[in-house]
C-alpha cells in the first residue's frame, strides 16, 4: 500500500485517525520521501490554475497593492522547480512589497529569496544589515545562510534562535537543523 493509499480520504474514512497515525509513523522513521510524496500529491493543480487566473484578472489596471504582491509571491511558491526565474521573480516582488509596506518578516523573506538568486555569501551581508536581534527568525535565517560557509557561526545562530523560540515545534525544527550540521 502506497503512502497516499493510507490517507483517511483514500480509505473512505471521515476521521483523522489514519492521517495522525501515518504522520507519527513518517516522523518516527524520518521518512522524508513519504512526506514529500504526500505534500506533492495533495496540491490541487486546478485550484492553482484558477488562482493564477484570478491573480492575472486582479492585476489589470494601474493600482498595485500589497495584496497583489503577496498573491504574486504565493503564486511563485506553487512552482515546484527551484529555478532562477522563480526566485528572481519572488525577489522582485519582495522588493516592491517592501517599498510600499515594510515589515521585518517580509525583509527576512526577501533576504532568503536574495540568497537563492545571488548566493549565501552576498545574502549574509544583506541579512546582517537588518539587525533584527529580537526576532528568532533572523537568527534562523543567519543559521541557514552560514550553513556550509562557516558552520561554527551557523550553529551559534541556530542556538540563539533556539533560545528565543517560543514553541516546542519551533525548537524541534531548529534542533533538526543543528543535528544536520553536526552529522
Amino acid at each position: 500500500m502506497s503512502i497516499l493509499d493510507r490517507l483517511a480520504h483514500s480509505l473512505g474514512r471521515r476521521d483523522e485517525v489514519p492521517n495522525q497515525e501515518l504522520a507519527r509513523e513518517l516522523a518516527a522513521k524520518k521518512n522524508k520521501a513519504g512526506i514529500k510524496e504526500i505534500a506533492e500529491n495533495l496540491w490541487n493543480k486546478d485550484l492553482i490554475a484558477k488562482g493564477a487566473l484570478y491573480l492575472k484578472l486582479a492585476s489589470v489596471g494601474d493600482q498595485l497593492s500589497k495584496y497583489h504582491l503577496e498573491a504574486g509571491i504565493a503564486y511563485w511558491h506553487t512552482k515546484k522547480e527551484d529555478s532562477r526565474e522563480k526566485w528572481d521573480s519572488i525577489l522582485q516582488l519582495y522588493n516592491k512589497l517592501l517599498q510600499i509596506n515594510y515589515s521585518p518578516v517580509a525583509a527576512l523573506n526577501r533576504t532568503y529569496a536574495f540568497s537563492k538568486v545571488y548566493g549565501k555569501e552576498k545574502a549574509i551581508i544583506e541579512a546582517e544589515k537588518l539587525k533584527l536581534i529580537n526576532n528568532h527568525f533572523y537568527f534562523l535565517l543567519l543559521g541557514e545562510l552560514y550553513n556550509g560557509i562557516d558552520n561554527a557561526r551557523s550553529i551559534k545562530n541556530f542556538e540563539k534562535a533556539m533560545s528565543m523560540a517560543k514553541t516546542s515545534a519551533e525548537k524541534h525544527v531548529i534542533q533538526g537543523q543543528l543535528d544536520k550540521i553536526s552529522n
